[in-house]
């Protein structure tokens, strides 16, 4: 709560928080993004290549092997073998508007290194394009208008193929059906092409047949389905954003609100530690002076009852003063005074304030100064002495007879006060949870209806701050317990 406090209290803390979620969502969601695109891309490529294929394989099912065998030079043009194969690819090429190309070649006989073309779709004319009359020309690529010397060539019989030396697809096919990996761009626009080689009798790839198909569609299809998904990121990403700012902007406000509650809280503190605390510290001076026979000697019962007054003021300043380190902590205000002190001296001290306690409980408390090493520590006394009083209070609340007995010895550099008692005891479950906050045994309100369960707590925290720590044993329920409180010597 602290913690979350400070952060709140600071204001840059909002803000950067913040900023930090805005980047964060627009990062995970552009990967995101960006990986989504990336997979989309590769399905439908995978679509497209196994269309292409499945194009350039049955095209090459069709095709006779004997009439391509027939052509093989510039004239072969005008065997009846060329208008067979010609018109056979443009028939299967224009029933398809995604055919861009498709054209047969093979390796040039004297360098298999080299390929050379042996007949194209629309080159049933090889010299159409070439010629002065317009209306022979042929659109190869189906792009509105005639480029002779660029998409719209015609090929003839053994037309050389020097491009291919640059495409291993090519080679690659002579042996079985392959489609370039990925979708590519040339001067003819961005395509994919299928390759599949047209075998003989005797299973001898004679040629191969490849078929461009038009990518540029595909792409087009690919950002039409896209844009929804990236039009809808971006109304998310904006969405989040401005739901960050309004919340950036709470965060601030409960910020003040923390920082106003804090005041009042601050003004609460202090009004407890003056207002309250310095009646009841004049009621128990009063009482102990009472008491001790200052103001003459007093019949048994008044005596009794300015007992039970001292022991329930003392136990009022006990209950205010946990709440306060409670709420100091909480807030970050519980500060720490180290100096060198003896604690055998102040455990003595605290004996003399608990005594009236444990007579008025009907026990005894016992501690034998003499008998009992000088143990200087460095810590905060008040702290320690708030430390061994929890503990001390926490016996005697819970020893319905018998005593308590504190003793203090040296070992390991440490000052060890023990704190044993014959009340109800514990079992394992019970020590467990017995330093968490509000923790309490079982049983405890039977026996102790004013305990809060922040005593044992602030002992350990206590203890813990100086570098030690308090240690709960037990034999079991009804056979008492000891408390260990472990602090290194100066």
């Amino acid at each position: 709560m602290s913690k979350l406090f400070r952060l709140l209290k600071n204001s840059k803390g909002p803000v950067l928080l913040g900023i930090t979620i805005v980047l964060a969502t627009i990062f995970v969601i552009l990967f995101s993004s960006r990986l989504l695109y990336i997979r989309t891309v590769d399905l439908l490529t995978v679509n497209l290549r196994e269309r292409i294929q499945a194009i350039s394989t049955t095209a090459a099912a069709t095709l006779s092997y004997q009439d391509i065998e027939a052509l093989h030079k510039e004239e072969d043009w005008l065997k009846p073998e060329w208008a067979y194969v010609v018109n056979k690819l443009h028939r299967i090429k224009y029933t398809n508007k995604d055919i861009v190309f498709m054209y047969i070649f093979r390796k040039n006989a004297q360098d298999p290194t080299k390929m050379e073309f042996v007949a194209d779709a629309d080159s049933i004319d090889p010299y159409a394009n070439s010629g002065s009359d317009i209306s022979k020309y042929v659109d190869v690529n189906r792009d509105g208008k005639v480029e002779p010397e660029g998409p719209d060539k015609l090929q003839w019989p053994g037309q050389p193929y020097p491009e291919a030396a640059d495409i291993p697809e090519t080679f690659i096919a002579y042996e079985r059906p392959i489609t370039s990996k990925d979708i590519y761009s040339d001067e003819y626009g961005s395509v994919i092409t299928g390759y599949s080689p047209i075998k003989n009798d005797n299973g001898e790839t004679v040629a191969v047949l490849a078929v461009d198909m038009k990518a540029d569609d595909f792409l087009k299809i690919t950002t039409q389905t896209l844009q929804p998904f990236v039009i809808f990121i971006v109304f998310l990403t904006l969405t989040i954003s401005i739901l960050t700012i309004i919340l950036m902007f709470s965060w601030r406000r409960y910020a003040h609100f923390l920082e106003e509650s804090n005041k009042e809280k601050s003004e609460f503190i202090s009004f407890a530690s003056h207002q309250i605390r310095t009646p009841l510290t004049s009621i128990r001076g009063f009482s102990s002076n009472l008491l001790e026979g200052d103001y003459g000697s007093l019949p048994p019962q008044v005596r009794e009852i300015i007992l039970k007054i001292l022991v329930r003021s003392q136990e009022v300043v006990s209950l205010i003063g946990q709440y306060l380190d409670k709420s100091k902590m909480e807030l970050g205000q519980l500060d720490y005074d180290f100096k060198p002190f003896d604690i055998t001296s102040l455990t003595q001290q605290i004996v003399n304030e608990f005594t009236p306690a444990a007579q008025q409980q009907g026990i005894e408390l016992r501690f034998d100064q003499s008998k009992t090493p000088d143990c200087v520590v460095k810590g905060d006394q008040g702290k320690i002495k708030e430390l061994l009083s929890n503990l001390l209070d926490n016996s005697i609340k819970y020893t319905p007879s018998g005593y308590v007995e504190v003793t203090i010895e040296k070992k390991d550099q440490k000052a060890l006060v023990y704190i044993k008692d014959t009340g109800v005891g514990m079992s394992t479950d019970t020590i467990k949870g017995l330093f968490q906050k509000f923790g309490r045994g079982k049983d405890a309100a039977k026996t102790n209806i004013l305990g809060t369960g922040l005593g044992l707590y602030l002992a350990q925290i206590f203890a813990v701050a100086h570098k030690g720590k308090v240690i709960a044993q037990s034999e079991g329920e009804g056979k008492g317990s000891t408390f260990i409180t472990e602090l290194p010597l100066a």
